[in-house]
């Protein structure tokens, strides 16, 4: 591929490790957010896996928005109180602003510039409805700027931890028959 077919347009050992780091990073925000929408329905942790492993971003996005609003109206912070709701607002507005830079990590093309910087883009047309991304048309983004974005969703994980620590896990061993306990 035209790409790395010369040593100066492939990204560096370092900045592969970037683009890893940056993609594993949001795999451990989704399994933070899927434990989180179990914890806010009340459900243990097997069916919640089941069920949360085939949403979609957006549906990540629309269910938080959604256990927001019943744990506020439906049952007035009785299980989150009105700073647990705030709190579940602001996960839900920074898993959209993040999610959008980790969708461009992952799935753009990434060209050295120099050791410090790389040139990504997608190659392809935008439709003027699409959600603007800064890089999907070419940008030139730095090293420092993927790390920093590494360094805020770390921070954005600690954040769904503490939320995570306040709601109840429900145990489902009560549910299960002794068969199923013995495997």
């Amino acid at each position: 591929m035209i790409f790395r077919d010369t040593p100066y347009c492939a990204p560096t050992d370092h900045q592969y490790a970037l683009i890893g780091r940056a993609v594993a990073e949001w795999t451990i925000i989704e399994h933070l957010i899927n434990n989180l929408l179990g914890r806010l329905i009340g459900a243990s942790a097997f069916p919640t896996r089941a069920i949360t492993e085939r949403l979609t971003g957006p549906g990540r996005e629309e269910a938080l928005s959604l256990l927001a609003e019943i744990h506020s109206i439906r049952y007035q912070h009785r299980i989150l109180d009105e700073g647990g709701v705030a709190a579940l607002k602001r996960i839900d507005r920074r898993f959209r602003t993040l999610k959008r830079v980790r969708n461009d990590v992952a799935h753009l093309i990434w060209i050295r510039s120099s050791d410090d910087e790389m040139f990504a883009t997608g190659l392809t047309a935008q439709l003027p409805e699409a959600p603007p991304s800064r890089w999907k048309q070419g940008a030139i983004v730095t090293n420092i700027e993927i790390e920093h974005w590494i360094a805020c969703v770390a921070a954005f994980g600690d954040e769904i931890g503490r939320l995570l620590a306040v709601l109840p896990e429900r145990d489902e061993t009560s549910w299960l028959s002794p068969s199923v306990l013995a495997n």
